[in-house]
């Protein structure tokens, strides 16, 4: 077909167009180099990467942390272990309503950068042989100990011997919960 006044070549199909045309009537393809590149797939394909794609995989990643945040287990305590020491212990006696009872009242320091919950202790008795004679381990309260700092305990046992059996103790902190843990 041949135009009557100003006609141009399509860029794409070679076809004669009218010289005003933004776009080609054979081929479809935009004359402008703006509109070429904008109507290219891959510029769409792109345009969808951007807006939809990378977002989804951002906001995946975002919720994948906070649920390890609040769902994961955290730092396991045995790579801190070393660093929650206990310090002035003092063993003391009475009765509760259920019987005698020997407590252990005490300090716990934890140089470590973590701050730990639940933390369980085990105490171990001896007698003046230095023989051991009675254990226990205590998980009734919830302490915690933040990082760099000191926190006192208290654990209690109900007492199966006689006070004078109870010569001398030691206490250690066989397992903590990572403190910045929800659960």
């Amino acid at each position: 077909m041949t135009y009557q006044g100003d006609a141009k070549t399509c860029k794409t199909c070679c076809m004669e167009i009218p010289a005003g045309a933004k776009k080609c009537p054979y081929c479809h393809h935009w004359q402008h180099p703006p509109a070429t590149f904008m109507s290219h797939p891959l510029f769409v394909m792109s345009l969808f990467l951007l807006f939809f794609v990378v977002p989804f995989f951002v906001f995946s990643a975002l919720t994948a942390a906070s649920f390890r945040h609040t769902f994961g287990s955290g730092e396991p305590f045995r790579n801190y272990a070393g660093q929650i020491t206990v310090a002035e212990t003092k063993p003391a006696f009475g009765h509760d309503q259920f019987g005698p009872v020997v407590v252990v009242i005490g300090k716990m320091k934890n140089s470590s950068p973590v701050e730990w919950k639940d933390v369980r202790f085990q105490v171990d008795f001896f007698n003046h042989k230095g023989e051991l004679m009675d254990t226990g381990q205590q998980e009734t309260y919830a302490w915690r100990v933040p990082e760099g700092e000191e926190a006192a305990f208290k654990v209690s046992f109900t007492r199966q011997f006689p006070e004078k059996e109870y010569v001398s103790h030691k206490v250690r902190v066989i397992s903590a919960t990572d403190g910045r843990q929800r659960f």
